[in-house]
């Protein structure tokens, strides 16, 4: 049996004071999720990059 985590890698406004994460902080944060993930010997990580207003342009 495989175990594995999905991830939508999103950045929605903070539920406390409504600022959004910026994207190169997300992705920090995902890479630190996926090193702990294959730390504690997950098989699988997915990650999903949700993107919104196409990178802010």
């Amino acid at each position: 049996m495989e175990i594995g985590i999905t991830s939508f890698v999103e950045t929605k406004p903070d539920i406390h004071n409504g600022e959004v994460m910026s994207y190169a902080q997300r992705l920090r944060e995902v890479v630190e999720e996926i090193t702990l993930a294959d730390e504690v010997g997950l098989d699988m990580f997915l990650y999903i990059i949700v993107m919104d207003a196409f990178l802010r342009i």
